[in-house]
């Protein structure tokens, strides 16, 4: 588990059974200085409050509690600024996934599937528009 600014990382146990994640790269960068300095710190502390739902959701290894319970404080900020990343959040679930976040301050975007079949086909079915995708489980 990271927080404050990521650089305090608590260790989880493994998640079992492993979750099996569609990643989107969509090919740009976003300078995360300019994401932290126009962090929005007020926000974070009204919308943070899932952690312990989430802690839950990973303990019992359930796909579906830990999509539900995704939150990255940069992405209202950052899909303000770059829309590619909550079109590709919408694909993601448009395709079957559970839940899809943007990772940190971006601007690759996750999708968490059921299981490795449904992974996989939401894999095939964007892979011909995203060229930077994989399909990986958790460890």
């Amino acid at each position: 588990l990271a927080y404050h600014r990521g650089e305090k990382v608590t260790p989880l146990p493994p998640i079992n059974p492993p979750l099996w994640i569609i990643i989107i790269n969509p090919g740009f960068e976003i300078p995360t200085k300019w994401a932290y300095n126009n962090l929005d710190l007020s926000l974070i502390k009204r919308e943070k409050n899932n952690t312990k739902a989430m802690l839950e959701a990973l303990n019992e290894g359930e796909a579906r509690g830990i999509a539900k319970n995704l939150f990255n404080s940069f992405e209202g900020l950052i899909i303000k600024k770059y829309p590619e990343i909550g079109k590709i959040k919408d694909r993601l679930i448009e395709e079957g996934a559970l839940g899809a976040l943007m990772s940190g301050s971006g601007p690759t975007v996750f999708g968490i599937a059921q299981n490795k079949e449904q992974a996989l086909k939401i894999y095939k079915k964007l892979k011909s528009k995203y060229k930077s995708i994989w399909v990986v489980h958790t460890i």
